[in-house]
């Protein structure tokens, strides 16, 4: 019998706006080219009238101090192991394309207050 994650459904972004603590998808510029466009999943910190500050996910963990682990990714709306940079950035509103999820209880603990 294989383990089977619980999956939680997409939430809609509608006209909800960004609120700390959501996971989103984000459409952001590829670093090697500078046009072609990918989506990526960010943590929501906070929210300003035209532009949020959010940590960005990742599944690479590049050294111990820069990425923190979601010990919840599927709560989140992640189906995959998932690091969150520490470096947090803004970016603008209309960059954010759909609501993935929230963190859990114990990952907003961790990531929003560090």
């Amino acid at each position: 019998m294989s383990f089977k994650p619980k999956i939680y459904r997409k939430m809609d972004s509608g006209n909800t706006p960004p609120r700390p603590g959501d996971v989103w998808e984000a459409v952001e510029l590829s670093q090697i080219d500078g046009v072609t466009k990918r989506k990526v999943p960010v943590v929501i910190l906070s929210n300003e009238s035209n532009s949020v500050l959010v940590r960005r996910c990742t599944n690479e963990m590049e050294s111990r101090q820069s990425v923190l682990e979601l010990k919840d990714p599927y709560y989140a709306g992640i189906l995959n192991h998932v690091f969150v940079e520490q470096k947090p950035q803004k970016i603008l509103s209309k960059n954010l394309s759909r609501r993935l999820g929230r963190l859990s209880k114990l990952d907003r603990g961790i990531l929003i207050f560090v």
